[in-house]
């Protein structure tokens, strides 16, 4: 990871009303946490592993993956952006699972192996599309 600048608030007006907000300044994460939940915090640390491993060519792939239009066009809602789906699976593929994974989740894990090249994750095995396809074969996510 990047060096880390973390700050924890009370109320969503210091994540701009967010649960989370995250900004790289000059090399330095820059955190703000405003829910105090594990998933929040994940997800933020989430962004700064990406943008300190993630290069053009996977953010692209992953843009394809999903099928989306933009990696981080802050004009387009939330969940349309892949940078913000790529945080969230960072989050989802480190956090407990559930005992039953929804074909989204399964959509989040596959995207987790490519962010990170790594081997598929153990709960989503024979699940994932193959990465050089592009392709998810699972239901697509509800954003």
């Amino acid at each position: 990871l990047p060096p880390l600048d973390i700050a924890f608030h009370d109320h969503r007006s210091g994540c701009d009303g967010h649960p989370g907000l995250f900004r790289l300044v000059d090399g330095v994460a820059d955190i703000e946490v405003c829910d105090w939940t594990d998933h929040t915090i994940l997800h933020e640390l989430g962004h700064a592993w990406v943008a300190s491993h993630v290069d053009d060519e996977i953010r692209a792939a992953l843009v394809a993956y999903w099928g989306l239009e933009t990696w981080n066009d802050q004009t387009v809602s939330w969940g349309l952006r892949a940078n913000e789906r790529a945080a969230e699976s960072i989050a989802l593929a480190l956090s407990p699972l559930p005992p039953r994974i929804a074909p989204v989740l399964i959509d989040h894990l596959c995207a987790y192996s490519l962010l990170t090249e790594n081997s598929v994750h153990p709960h989503v095995a024979g699940s994932c599309p193959d990465v050089d396809g592009r392709q998810s074969t699972t239901v697509a996510p509800v954003w």
